[in-house]
């Protein structure tokens, strides 16, 4: 999923439990809701960015075995 080059606003729950997703692309997000990504057993690799203020509870306690990296 990449949400490059918008403003995005990702709701409580919006991915949980989806098991087709395999990266992340957080570039244009402002903000992740509670237990977004939660259990998303397939997801290898996210990139979160300094656009991203917001990020809600529980959300990296459950994420996923992902490699997790900051820009």
């Amino acid at each position: 999923v990449k949400f490059e080059g918008v403003d995005a606003e990702i709701g409580n729950e919006a991915f949980r439990n989806c098991n087709i997703l395999t990266g992340i692309n957080l570039s244009g997000v402002k903000s992740i809701g509670e237990m977004a990504f939660n259990y998303c057993k397939s997801i290898e690799k996210v990139k979160i960015y300094s656009s991203t203020t917001e990020i809600g509870k529980k959300e990296s306690s459950q994420l996923c075995p992902a490699d997790v990296t900051t820009h």
